[in-house]
């Protein structure tokens, strides 16, 4: 059952209450239908995904899975919302496992072919994005510039290459779930970049005054909880952005050194330059360049409890969960440790991604739900909150699942929830995902 927590007047916010697991889970035996489907947006671009209803089941409203690189084909979340009688569309995008080259102004084209795929072929009346951890952020951005008219979209990428959104169909979402969601790509390595790296090409060098790390800096060996005074964190926070503007000033030189030989390639006299000459101009403007970013897991969250507390243990949710946030950091796991200059521009720069879920969520008025776990050692209680009051419209919701973490699975600050199955999180999630949609999408989600 759903139970309300007192809040102010602008939203609700819900907290899931355990229920047997049986209940919960009851839903395991239904049989499903499935189709594989591959699509076309409207750059030429292809995705795929699977398609999923549940027998004898003619839903009217469908939700669609996606994230940035991730592969929601087979997520149990689409299998588990078509099992409630919705219809579910895991996507797989043009860059699934591809970190090193995405482009997030071209996922948006991915999402609209699926919301046409599921309106125009499907004949679904509604269409609900689900975007889980970067998914969220994707789902918000697809949201903004989809409510937002020609010619008012983004003209280009951050790296100034195609698309321009305001030749492109972008039809809107009915509604929006943010699921354990991000502040966006950028920005949460932003946040968790380390700035105490002293250059840029040696991975060990460090600037001990702003190491995290660092045990005269408040550091503390997990899982004992760090402490790190306000005046350290205000440094600290400063000099991250000064880091993502070095890399960001080293992308755009690339990009522009490119750009200058393919200019002088379209010159008429470059025919008539010596052989040797045109090639050197030719490889030049090809995008070989690729930029090494070391050391990203230095959020000071991650290891002091103190900051935004929540039911999260010392760690992060980078890698899988990993309670050595610290050994996390020197390793070449991870994301992006290696990516185009374009890629990161238009992905991973706090500064120039336009990923950014709380700006974006100030252009969506749709429906909104934000879930999350309680003990989601990326993501705090507090910063949903902050997420929610964001959004521009009157319809939103926040709902907390306790025990759960990045995956809904069941962990808590100093208790061992191993011997609890995952239906112990995973189901009130699936519970409350079903009753918001359905609540919102009564007639359309009902079977015919």
């Amino acid at each position: 059952m759903l139970r309300k927590i007192p809040s102010n007047s602008s939203f609700t916010i819900l907290s899931v209450a355990l229920f047997s697991l049986g209940a919960c889970w009851g839903w395991a035996g239904t049989e499903l239908r499935s189709e594989q489907v591959t699509l076309k947006a409207e750059d030429g671009g292809r995705s795929n995904g699977a398609f999923y209803w549940a027998e004898g089941q003619s839903p009217r409203i469908a939700v669609v899975l996606m994230h940035p690189i991730g592969d929601s084909r087979t997520s149990w979340v689409a299998q588990g919302l078509a099992r409630e009688g919705l219809a579910t569309l895991g996507m797989a995008g043009r860059y699934t496992n591809d970190e090193m080259f995405h482009i997030h102004e071209e996922l948006l084209l991915d999402i609209a072919a699926a919301v046409r795929f599921l309106k125009q072929e499907k004949k679904m009346e509604k269409v609900v994005f689900f975007g889980h951890s970067g998914g969220g952020q994707l789902g918000a951005f697809y949201q903004s510039q989809a409510a937002t008219p020609p010619p008012g979209r983004l003209t280009s990428t951050p790296g100034g290459d195609p698309p321009d959104l305001n030749e492109l169909d972008l039809p809107p979402l009915d509604g929006l779930i943010c699921s354990n969601a991000h502040e966006g790509r950028g920005v949460r390595l932003m946040n968790s970049i380390d700035p105490s790296v002293a250059d840029e090409n040696d991975p060990f060098s460090v600037k001990p005054e702003l190491d995290m790390y660092n045990p005269d800096n408040g550091f503390r060996l997990p899982p004992a909880s760090s402490k790190y005074s306000e005046a350290f964190l205000k440094k600290y926070r400063a000099a991250q952005v000064e880091r993502i503007k070095r890399i960001d000033a080293r992308a755009h030189a690339i990009i522009e050194e490119e750009r200058r030989y393919q200019e002088l390639m379209k010159k008429p006299d470059f025919k008539d330059r010596p052989l040797k000459e045109r090639l050197e101009f030719e490889r030049r403007a090809q995008p070989l360049r690729l930029l090494t970013v070391y050391r990203k897991v230095a959020e000071p969250k991650y290891t002091d409890l103190s900051i935004d507390p929540s039911d999260r243990p010392v760690g992060t949710n980078q890698a899988g969960n990993s309670f050595r946030p610290d050994l996390l950091n020197y390793s070449n796991q991870g994301v992006g440790l290696v990516i185009s200059p374009r890629a990161w521009l238009s992905s991973r720069s706090g500064l120039s991604a336009r990923t950014d879920l709380r700006k974006n969520l100030k252009k969506v008025t749709i429906p909104l739900l934000i879930i999350a776990g309680s003990a989601d050692m990326g993501n705090t209680p507090e910063a949903k909150r902050k997420d929610l009051e964001s959004a521009a419209g009157s319809d939103k919701q926040l709902v907390l699942i306790p025990d759960a973490d990045h995956g809904y699975m069941p962990l808590k600050r100093d208790a061992d929830l191993r011997h609890l199955r995952p239906e112990h999180t995973r189901g009130p999630a699936l519970q409350a995902l079903s009753k918001w949609i359905k609540d919102h999408f009564p007639a359309e989600a009902q079977a015919e």
